[in-house]
C-alpha cells in the first residue's frame, strides 16, 4: 500500500526554529529533541526514523504520496523574501515544514546525521539564506545533502531532493542591492563607503558570482568600508587572469548543482516550475502578498518616512505612483542607465553569464 506523505501540524509551526536555540544553548554533542524524526504519531510528532527494519521496496517517486525536501537558495535581492512567502504559506496549508533562513551548523549536521535512515516521507521546505557559510561551508552542506538524496533514491526511500536558486539581470541586481544597504552608508561616511554607485560597484565585482559561492559575500558587500581587507581581496580574486578564471568556474559549477534555476524577473514562472517539480498545485506557488505602493529599497525609509522632511532621497513616496517612484529613485543612481550598463558588464561578466544560463535554463523547462 502506498504511504502517505506526513504534513506539518499546525501547533508544530517554528518547531524547528526552537530546536535550533535549544540545541546551540547546550552546545554538545547529546542528543537533541528532532521532532520531525522521532514519532510515526500526527497528534505527536510528524516523522519517523526507522533503524532496525529493513528499507522500503524500491518504487517510483509520486509527488501525492511521497515526502521531499525543497531546499530555496535564496541570494540577497533576488526574490527570497516573496519565495518564503510562498514557503511559508505552504507551511501552514500542511504542504511541508519551514525551516530558515539561517541554518545553524550545530543543528544542519544532527539533521544530516538522521536524514539517510528515514523511510518514511518527509516534508520539508529549507530557505538557505544568510549566515549559512559560517562553521560548515553551504557548498559542503549541499554536497552531503545531495548525497543523502542519493542514498534515498538508491535503496527506494520514499523521499526526493529539489534544489532551486534563482538569478537577476545584474545592473537590476546591483541597483536593488546599492539601495538596500550601501546608499545610507555612503550619504553618512563617503570617505569610507564611496561616493557613488559606480565607486562601490567596482569595488564588488561579479556579485551575485560571489554570493552564490558564499552567502559571507553579502556581509562584505553590505557593511564593508572600501578599504577593509575583504573588499581588497574581492577585488583581487577577480583582477588576477587564472584566479578569475577559476572563480568563475567555480560559480558555474555552483549554479549547475541546482535543480531548478530560474529568475528574478520571471520568478511567477520560476515558481511554478519548482511547484510542477514536487507536485504543488499552481494556487500552491501563487504569492498571496502583492504590493500596491512603492515598496521601500532600505530600512532606512521605515525610520524615516518619506514625504516628511529630512527624508532621504532613496525612499519613494507612498502617496505616488509607484512604478514612478522607482523610476526616480534609479534615475538618481544611475543618470545614464546606458554607462551604467556599459560599467556593470564591463565589472560583472560572470554575473551576466550566470544571468544568460538561468533564462536560458527556465527557456528550456517552459
Amino acid at each position: 500500500a502506498a504511504r502517505s506523505a506526513v504534513a506539518l501540524p499546525r501547533e508544530h509551526i517554528a518547531e524547528l526554529e526552537r530546536c535550533e536555540i535549544h540545541a546551540v544553548k547546550r552546545n554538545s554533542a547529546r542528543r537533541s529533541a528532532m521532532p520531525w524524526v522521532a514519532t510515526s504519531e500526527l497528534g505527536g510528532r510528524h516523522a519517523h526514523t526507522r533503524t532496525a527494519k529493513p528499507p522500503v521496496a524500491a518504487q517510483l517517486y509520486n509527488a501525492s504520496t511521497s515526502g521531499h525536501i525543497l531546499v530555496d537558495r535564496h541570494l540577497e535581492k533576488n526574490g527570497g523574501t516573496a519565495f518564503r512567502d510562498v514557503l511559508k504559506e505552504a507551511q501552514l496549508n500542511g504542504l511541508c515544514m519551514y525551516w530558515g533562513f539561517q541554518l545553524r551548523s550545530v543543528i544542519w549536521s544532527q539533521v544530516l546525521d538522521r536524514l539517510p535512515s528515514l523511510d518514511t516521507p518527509l516534508r520539508l521546505c529549507i530557505e538557505a539564506h544568510s549566515g549559512i557559510d559560517y562553521g560548515t561551508s553551504w557548498l559542503d552542506r549541499l554536497a552531503r545533502l545531495r548525497a543523502v538524496a542519493a542514498g534515498w533514491a538508491a535503496r527506494g526511500a520514499p523521499n526526493r531532493l529539489t534544489t532551486t536558486v534563482r538569478m537577476r539581470n545584474p545592473l537590476s541586481h546591483y541597483i536593488s542591492f546599492f539601495l538596500w544597504t550601501r546608499v545610507e552608508r555612503q550619504a553618512r561616511a563617503p570617505e569610507r563607503h564611496g561616493r557613488d554607485f559606480a565607486e562601490w560597484v567596482r569595488a564588488t565585482p561579479n556579485l551575485q558570482a560571489e554570493l552564490l559561492l558564499s552567502s559571507k559575500a553579502a556581509f562584505t558587500a553590505s557593511f564593508a568600508a572600501l578599504d577593509h581587507a575583504e573588499v581588497t581581496a574581492w577585488k583581487a580574486r577577480w583582477a588576477d587572469a587564472n584566479a578569475s578564471a577559476a572563480r568563475a568556474a567555480a560559480a558555474h559549477a555552483a549554479l549547475g548543482a541546482y535543480d531548478v534555476v530560474g529568475t528574478t524577473e520571471r520568478f511567477d514562472e520560476s515558481t511554478l516550475h519548482v511547484a510542477r517539480r514536487i507536485g504543488w498545485s499552481v494556487n500552491d506557488a501563487v504569492v498571496r502578498w502583492r504590493a500596491t505602493h512603492a515598496v521601500q529599497p532600505a530600512e532606512t525609509c521605515i525610520k524615516h518616512p518619506p514625504g516628511r522632511p529630512g527624508a532621504p532621497w532613496w525612499c519613494r513616496d507612498p502617496r505616488l505612483p509607484p512604478k514612478k517612484e522607482k523610476a526616480r529613485v534609479h534615475a538618481r543612481v544611475c543618470p545614464d542607465r546606458k554607462a551604467c550598463e556599459e560599467m556593470v558588464r564591463q565589472v560583472a561578466p560572470v554575473d551576466y553569464e550566470l544571468y544568460a544560463r538561468a533564462t536560458k535554463a527556465l527557456d528550456a523547462a517552459a
